[in-house]
């Protein structure tokens, strides 16, 4: 990342994620979904979208998907690769600078995967972020196993 880059933190419960919010094409509400999706196990829900449906994902404070959506959700962070697109669940999205003034730190050996999504750790307002992007998110629910994503 850049010295100077606008910068998503979704909030989903204790998690924070920090994305670059170019990643972020529109923000929803929840009023536009509905419930889960048979085909995409992983998914949370279904966005409705005036073209197709966008899958829902929702995550838990420990990183991982959940089958509903969690009560205090508020919005979907709707994100686009090339074809790709997929949202995520979402109590808050704060918009900030990541400047040269955030602490962030490389994610130690020992945690890193092939899968992972966290590029880094941040810490901001007294709280941990995991930085990541569309694409690692993405590749994270691939590898647990999201199928039929909206192409």
């Amino acid at each position: 990342m850049s010295s100077l880059q606008n910068t998503a933190i979704l909030s989903m419960g204790t998690l924070r994620i920090a994305v670059p919010q170019s990643d972020i094409v529109t923000v929803d509400v929840v009023a536009d979904a509905r419930p889960g999706n048979s085909e995409n196990i992983l998914c949370a829900a279904s966005l409705n979208k005036p073209t197709h449906q966008w899958p829902v994902y929702a995550f838990t404070n420990k990183l991982t998907p959940a089958n509903d959506l969690p009560d205090s959700c508020r919005f979907f962070a709707c994100m686009q690769i090339s074809d790709i697109k997929f949202a995520l669940a979402c109590d808050g999205i704060e918009l900030i600078n990541l400047t040269e003034e955030v602490q962030q730190q490389n994610l130690p050996q020992i945690m890193q995967a092939n899968e992972t999504p966290v590029l880094k750790l941040i810490k901001y307002q007294q709280n941990l972020v995991i930085q990541s992007n569309a694409n690692l998110i993405n590749r994270y629910l691939e590898s647990l196993g999201a199928n039929n994503v909206e192409h």
